[in-house]
């Protein structure tokens, strides 16, 4: 009888672990992409804000803004510090509402072709709060002549907290414009994104992500992400394949398995 319980225990044990690697697991693939997304997001800004005011001395597309610089811009001294201070919440020109502020050090004031640091300071975007830590972007151009930043997530890595919980963030990745750099609106540029990263997703699952198609990073998309796919390791699960389609902004994306074991999901 203790023979036939210990076999029955086997099989219920074996017959359990199949089915939980078969089952898609949806949560890692949306916390890394709500990551990916707050981040661009926030180099956008950047990029959109700092330039023009530092050659103008103001930003007026949105005087809700305030943005100030250390040393003052008058001052010749590098390197600087720009503050852009959403408060309690703005709702900016593309819909998105933002609080808290962002800091970028610059070191010479061309913002567009140089090293950038970029620091949070109790930052929210669309709910998320990232309460603090910095990421650099190391600007560089390869051999034929195109713009790109290693990306490092400086420290122990970013922080993301919801409603839903807490996020950790970790890692590297390279973005390499593909298109934009001629004109000068940061909103027709496209960056492609490739890398590893590790986090801890807003269950507490900890996963590895790798890129497998450079994603592709639309600055004209609210969404952000348009296309390429990752693979994505949650901790103790089978290894998922993320896609982002080709090129809608839709903000959709397909989580897999296999070939005839998918599911859909939102990631905006």
């Amino acid at each position: 009888m203790r023979f036939f319980f210990s076999v029955l225990l086997t099989i219920i044990c074996v017959f359990g672990c199949k089915d939980e690697e078969n089952k898609i697991y949806i949560q890692s693939a949306k916390d890394q992409s709500l990551a990916e997304v707050i981040t661009m997001d926030v180099f956008e800004e950047v990029l959109t804000i700092a330039p023009t005011y530092i050659i103008n001395q103001a930003y007026t597309e949105d005087t809700n803004i305030i943005i100030t610089s250390s040393p003052l811009l008058n001052d010749p001294a590098y390197p600087k510090t720009i503050s852009i201070d959403y408060g309690t919440g703005i709702v900016g020109t593309d819909g998105k509402t933002r609080e808290g502020k962002i800091k970028i050090k610059i070191n010479s004031g061309t913002v567009l072709k140089e090293d950038l640091e970029i620091e949070f300071d109790q930052f929210k975007s669309g709910g998320v709060v990232v309460p603090d830590g910095s990421i650099s972007f190391i600007y560089d151009i390869d051999t034929n002549n195109i713009t790109y930043y290693d990306v490092t997530l400086n420290g122990t890595g970013l922080i993301f907290i919801s409603a839903n919980g807490t996020m950790k963030w970790d890692g590297s990745f390279k973005i390499k414009r593909a298109s934009g750099e001629n004109t000068p609106s940061i909103k027709d540029d496209i960056f492609k994104l490739s890398g590893n990263t590790i986090g801890v997703d807003l269950s507490g699952t900890s996963y590895t992500a790798a890129t497998y198609i450079d994603h592709t990073i639309d600055f004209n998309c609210n969404s952000v992400i348009t296309a390429g796919s990752s693979k994505i390791t949650p901790y103790g699960k089978a290894q998922h394949h993320l896609d982002y389609g080709t090129g809608s902004c839709d903000a959709n994306a397909v989580i897999q398995l296999s070939s005839e074991n998918e599911k859909n999901f939102n990631f905006q």
